[in-house]
């Protein structure tokens, strides 16, 4: 199978897509709206100690002191006085815990953390852990020494002292991972700690650690899926991802090449009208059936529809095709879409107790591709597969697209002929009220040709009843669903 990721780089956005066999599997949109300051790690000076808040203010070469309150200082006792932990000149390494806001300066935390795709590193903490949501004991222990070989591995290939200080967390999504896997990420935070240490001799404030953009951050997740090549039509972002990867993740380097052709990268292979089928609401399957994706307020809803697939065997194994399919393309748009929170999947109801098992089976094999973890519940009285899936960024859908003004973000509109009786009643209220020698009705041409066709013989009543003539005007400036009606 071959994959491949597209990197293509305008002046305010980034784009990044996993293809596989040229196909869109995978969709990660940077518009670098928010510039966070969460997670970023800074050599850094203590200000001032104020003995009655229990905190620190910090200089972060923020325009505002940061914030460090005594509970968030490593080791500190409950009953530790701050003015026996920090005083004023007094060098420390913080992390950023939360952005500024208003007033306020950025709350920093001493307790280092760095998260990656499958583990968390703690640099203050002497135990490795695993996941409590990781419930198969054997897995817990395969995760475990897995952990220690490859760091041992690394340490060996890499001549370097045995052992990273601190310690690392397994995350759920660490359930199931690979060996090439999990070094990738141990690998990643050895080069990240020997940075960050060269950097310590700079003068403080000083930015040890930034954390990448979310398009470097993508790659690296991404890039341990099988990647035989990545694209970049951008120079500078070549340059850029050239050097992240050299510094943080050597096993992604070789893989990176520019794209110089004429013909744009998201045009090549057709990626460009895959993101925008991703915003229809169905989605065809193969076999002839579809998917209905509904995103809603508290939840995604997928609805499997068989459509024109009668199948070539017998009813329920038709239904069985159907469903595996179904599982297939809906992890996949869950992924390019990406779709999180509660999604509810409405596969087409089984009678077989195996084929059932079966649809599940498959629908877990295909999201274990995601680069988010994704977790599926088992099969319910109504026959509805439950997906949480962690939210990380908004969806295709939000990032894109904006509420409809013609139908208030509802999703529909009134058609012309409820237009039609809307009108006519309003007329009548409005020549009940006071007499009018003439009224100007004012709606799109679908509205006044309804009017004029079917609704002519109730116009005519009208106008003998009031005694007030009735003219119908076109405005096509008008929001569909509108229309305006001005006494003469």
């Amino acid at each position: 199978m071959k994959r491949e990721i597209l990197v293509n780089k305008t002046s305010m956005e980034t784009r990044v897509a996993l293809l596989e066999n040229t196909e869109l599997d995978q969709l990660c949109i940077d518009r670098g709206q928010q510039q966070t300051l969460v997670g970023n790690i800074y050599q850094a000076k203590v200000l001032r100690v104020m003995p009655g808040m229990q905190a620190a203010f910090i200089d972060i070469g923020d325009e505002r002191s940061g914030f460090l309150p005594v509970d968030e200082i490593h080791l500190a006792a409950s009953d530790d006085d701050i003015q026996n932990l920090l005083h004023a000149g007094q060098i420390i390494v913080v992390q950023v815990l939360k952005d500024p806001a208003g007033n306020k300066g950025a709350l920093l935390t001493t307790d280092l953390s760095i998260a990656t795709k499958y583990l968390v590193y703690r640099h203050s903490r002497d135990s490795s852990a695993v996941s409590l949501k990781i419930k198969d004991e054997t897995e817990r222990k395969r995760l475990s020494e897995l952990l220690n070989l490859v760091s041992a591995d690394l340490d060996r290939s890499q001549n370097s002292k045995p052992g990273l200080s601190g310690s690392f967390i397994l995350r759920t999504s660490a359930e199931g991972v690979t060996a090439e896997q999990l070094a990738s990420d141990v690998s990643f935070f050895k080069q990240l700690w020997k940075s960050l240490q060269n950097n310590k001799t700079a003068k403080a404030p000083f930015c040890l650690h930034r954390e990448p953009p979310l398009y470097q951050v993508v790659i690296r997740d991404i890039a341990n899926l099988e990647v035989t090549k990545i694209w970049v039509d951008c120079p500078q972002l070549l340059k850029d991802l050239n050097k992240f990867a050299n510094q943080f993740c050597p096993q992604i380097e070789p893989l990176i090449e520019y794209y110089s052709q004429c013909t744009p990268l998201f045009q090549l292979y057709q990626t460009d009208n895959e993101i925008n089928s991703a915003l229809n609401r169905q989605v065809p399957l193969n076999c002839g059936g579809s998917l209905v994706i509904d995103e809603l307020e508290a939840m995604t809803v997928i609805d499997v529809n068989t459509g024109a697939f009668i199948g070539r065997n017998n009813y329920h194994q038709t239904l069985f095709e159907a469903n595996l399919e179904a599982a297939q393309v809906a992890a996949k748009q869950i992924r390019i879409r990406n779709l999180s929170g509660i999604i509810i999947v409405d596969f087409i109801d089984m009678e077989n107790a195996q084929h059932r098992h079966g649809v599940l089976k498959k629908l877990k094999q295909e999201l274990t591709q995601d680069r988010v973890k994704a977790t599926v519940s088992g099969v319910t009285e109504l026959g509805l597969v439950q997906i949480t899936r962690r939210r990380s960024s908004q969806s295709l859908k939000q990032l894109l697209c904006e509420p409809c003004a013609s139908c208030d973000a509802k999703g529909v509109i009134k058609s012309a002929e409820t237009l039609s009786y809307e009108i006519l009643r309003e007329i009548i209220k409005i020549t009940g009220t006071k007499s009018w020698k003439r009224l100007k009705v004012f709606a799109i041409a679908e509205v006044v040709e309804k009017l004029q066709d079917e609704d002519i013989i109730g116009l005519a009543d009208i106008e003998t009843k009031a005694g007030c003539k009735i003219e119908l005007c076109v405005e096509s400036s008008l929001p569909r669903g509108q229309f305006n009606i001005i006494p003469v």
